[in-house]
């Protein structure tokens, strides 16, 4: 009964941390996966292999049972070929998505036409099922067969640690709780597993629970609020793309840009746009002077290719005009300035500014975004009221070179894309108005094809986005609506770029949050009288979402794509209301703390409490051992006393090479082979001579090599 007992906690084990891993991997990376579907595989995966492991004694026949199994697998790859590598493919994007924000990798790949597979996918259940299996195989046979752990912490950590470098989010926490306490619970339990596998199998279930439940009380205790990044890992990254880029012809702003690349998605992918998920976290709390509309600008896109918008490229970079802030672009003699206070929640790359803004207090990149050089979470943005006649392009002497740079920059489209678009525009007679009627023309017209939807329709293979987003009244959202609009205005050769960021109802002199739910995505345009115009293509449907918020997605590939939602403009969560008269509204007792959610421990408060626990869990896995050693070395009967003895002290034999007496050796040998009766005696000569080699051991080593041995070896 024991037996099952123990087979029955190995296969749950299994199943849990297999499960969990990739559940891990799936919610760091944001990547769509049917939990059920790997729960219900994982658990029959596991069956069969544990099964095998443990009835089948013979090597050979154990070994053959595997081979066939494998067979299967390998015919049952190939037969979904297509579908796992497309959705090889969407996880690929996903994690690259992510990473391209930190390292100079490219932020998507096409590895399904490279091979000839279909790439319209939207989960990756079918790739996580063919590595499930995998993981469940070699758990179940380390764990049952070869009850060694190695390959598990090493699996393991493959799978966990791309979770957590260079990125700012965590997995889930759930399934995060369980690796973590399940992957402690079987390297302190090794020793007895391997010399007891029965009540081994039993103290390890037990462990993972106890260690489980102790983790999720300290996070209880000290929630995560936040996956912050540290300084350090920012001058890393920096020195390694300074390493990978030697030469950026000495230009400022290129050099700003690619340091930001670390920072920021520099990239909107279109390809795999799917079903809004509703996001309520608050990133940003706002207060202005006016009952107001604001479209909190964060980066703005260039180029247009392949499907992607992408920022500013190192050809393009060259021509912009040093110096020239096009941020401060628009000004006013006569209209009142008004005041917008922005509190950002976490650490942000980047400052938020709205339209018609004063922002020469800024550091502006290019005209792509403005960079947050120190790290501030509390600004203010002075602007002027849209509806200002006084409104007009900033005269500066770098203006008409900087018109330049925008006419040949923020025109450009690939030709097939043009071609298709000033097609429709003739049909739809747009074509044939004058300059300053056709982007409130190319608004009506794109606000009124396809339908405005939260589950979009998936873009068919080798199709051009906005074209067939157009003429194909698919549904869709604002990014749909923002590149269509975006594209046909270039088309038609008015300068334009797609933009992002959040679009927010203030208050007058009251904070209101701002969520993802908020994000929004529109189309800037070039007026060569007043500069750069706002217009926002998407239908006004979204504006009446009836449950106060809006759907998100991860339009791009991860966790803090900068436009994953539509906007709400129902009442937003409101703070306590601020006089103005008073102080500066973001400095003050009411509003400064209000999203502080609880006692927060200092980083080095937080290493230090790791490390203590850390230090405790080798030291109590130490005792452990000893306590089984010494259980083993006194209650069995005298021959396995001698025999576990002597391996125990062959494993500090190989360490100190010592002489083996010929005594121990003969007693071993007729422990082992003979039927005779061991005395008390002999095991006590045995067991002297391994508290000899023990001794030898720690006489011979000091320091950490010392620890090493007595804690980490237990010996």
């Amino acid at each position: 009964m024991k037996n099952i007992a123990s087979l029955a906690v190995n296969i749950i084990i299994t199943v849990i941390l297999s499960v969990s891993l990739i559940m891990c991997f799936s919610t760091a990376f944001n990547i769509e996966t049917n939990s059920l579907l790997l729960i219900f595989c994982a658990i029959i995966f596991t069956l069969v292999i544990s099964l095998i492991s443990y009835y089948i004694k013979s090597g050979k026949k154990f070994t053959g049972a595997l081979a066939v199994i494998q067979a299967v697998y390998i015919a049952v790859f190939f037969a979904s070929y297509n579908t796992i590598i497309s959705q090889l493919n969407y996880a690929a994007n996903r994690v690259l998505g992510v990473y391209s924000k930190y390292m100079s990798v490219p932020s998507s790949i096409n590895i399904a036409a490279k091979s000839g597979a279909g790439t319209q996918t939207s989960d990756a259940t079918v790739l996580f099922i063919f590595i499930l299996f995998i993981l469940c195989e070699i758990f179940s046979v380390s764990l049952i067969r070869i009850k060694k752990s190695i390959i598990i912490y090493i699996l393991s950590l493959v799978t966990l640690v791309p979770c957590f470098v260079m990125v700012t989010t965590l997995p889930s926490l759930t399934p995060l709780i369980l690796s973590i306490s399940i992957l402690l619970a079987i390297y302190i339990t090794g020793f007895i597993r391997k010399y007891n596998a029965n009540i081994g199998s039993i103290i390890l279930s037990a462990t993972s629970v106890l260690l489980a439940v102790t983790i999720l009380i300290l996070c209880a205790i000290f929630p995560l609020q936040e996956f912050e990044r540290y300084d350090w890992q920012d001058t890393l990254l920096s020195k390694f793309n300074e390493l990978l880029n030697i030469d950026n012809g000495g230009n400022q702003l290129a050099s700003q840009l690619q340091n930001l690349r670390t920072n920021i998605q520099d990239s909107q992918n279109l390809n795999h746009l799917g079903e809004f998920r509703l996001n309520k976290t608050p990133v940003l709390s706002i207060m202005s002077e006016e009952d107001k509309v604001i479209y909190l600008k964060k980066i703005s896109y260039a180029d247009y290719e392949d499907n992607q918008w992408k920022i500013l490229s190192k050809d393009e970079i060259k021509s912009y005009p040093n110096d020239f802030n096009a941020f401060n672009i628009t000004i006013s003699d006569e209209a009142d300035l008004k005041e917008l206070y922005i509190k950002a929640l976490y650490r942000e790359e980047l400052i938020y500014t709205t339209y018609y803004s004063k922002t020469t207090e800024y550091a502006a990149v290019g005209d792509t975004c403005i960079e947050n050089i120190d790290n501030t979470k509390e600004y203010m943005i002075e602007y002027y009221q849209s509806n200002s006649d006084s409104l007009a392009k900033n005269e500066s002497d770098k203006l008409k070179e900087y018109e330049d740079f925008v006419y040949n920059t923020y025109t450009k489209l690939p030709d097939k894309t043009k071609e298709r678009l000033l097609k429709i525009a003739n049909e739809n007679g747009i074509s044939q108005l004058n300059t300053n009627e056709i982007p409130n023309a190319v608004k009506k017209f794109v606000s009124g094809r396809g339908e405005y939807s939260f589950v979009p329709d998936a873009l068919p293979e080798g199709e051009d986005f906005a074209p067939w987003f157009i003429e194909n009244s698919s549904k869709g959202y604002c990014i749909h609506y923002a590149t269509a609009a975006t594209t046909m205005l270039r088309a038609l050769g008015i300068p334009a770029r797609y933009a992002t960021g959040y679009f927010v109802p203030a208050r007058k002199d009251e904070f209101v949050d701002v969520t993802n739910c908020n994000s929004h995505a529109w189309v800037e345009y070039y007026d060569d009288s007043k500069g750069w115009m706002m217009l926002d293509p998407t239908p006004p449907i979204y504006l009446d979402n009836g449950n106060g918020n809006t759907d998100s997605t991860d339009s791009s590939a991860g966790s803090n794509s900068p436009v994953q939602t539509e906007p709400s403009i129902l009442t937003p969560t409101e703070q306590p209301t601020t006089n103005k008269s008073d102080t500066v509204p973001y400095n003050t007792e009411k509003n400064s703390d209000n999203n502080n959610k609880g006692f927060k421990i200092p980083p080095i408060i937080q290493v230090i409490l790791i490390i203590l626990f850390i230090i405790v869990l080798i030291v109590l896995r130490a005792k452990i051992i000893r306590k089984n050693r010494k259980k083993l070395f006194e209650t069995r009967d005298n021959k396995k006393r001698i025999i576990y003895i002597y391996r125990y002290a062959m494993q500090i034999n190989n360490i100190t090479e010592g002489f083996i007496p010929i005594e121990v050796q003969n007693l071993v040998n007729e422990a082992k082979y003979s039927n005779h009766i061991m005395s008390e005696k002999s095991v006590k000569i045995v067991k002297s001579y391994a508290e000899h080699e023990r001794k030898e051991l720690y006489k011979m080593t000091s320091g950490i090599k010392r620890l090493y041995y007595k804690y980490i070896k237990a010996y």
